[in-house]
């Protein structure tokens, strides 16, 4: 049985349309080998004796574009996050000062 778990990528922030560019591509690939394969067990349906194999046939893709669902939307998170970092930035200057309280000025008064 397999396991799903998940993998990180190290990358610059202006790479990264790029990174989920070449994330992309095996998944137009896949579908365009699960368009023919989908094609050729529907042109098989009516040959006697094609059925179960059909179906056999059907299951994998299902099974395949689940997988290729999956990674789509790992793509489209990873597109939110980088959309949202790009229009709001964190404020580095702001979290800096919270972090490092300017000095204080201790006086002596005798």
């Amino acid at each position: 049985m397999s396991r799903e778990v998940n993998i990180s990528l190290r990358t610059f922030l202006e790479d990264l349309p790029g990174e989920v560019e070449q994330l992309m591509k095996p998944v137009i690939a896949h579908l365009r080998d699960n368009a023919d394969a989908l094609e050729d067990a529907t042109s098989r349906l009516g040959t006697e004796g094609e059925v179960g194999y059909c179906l056999v046939d059907l299951d994998k893709i299902r099974r395949d574009l689940y997988s290729l669902d999956n990674r789509i939307g790992d793509c489209m998170n990873i597109l939110r996050g980088y959309q949202e970092h790009i229009t709001n930035p964190p404020a580095v200057e702001n979290e800096a000062a919270e972090k490092d309280p300017p000095p204080q000025v201790v006086t002596d008064e005798r």
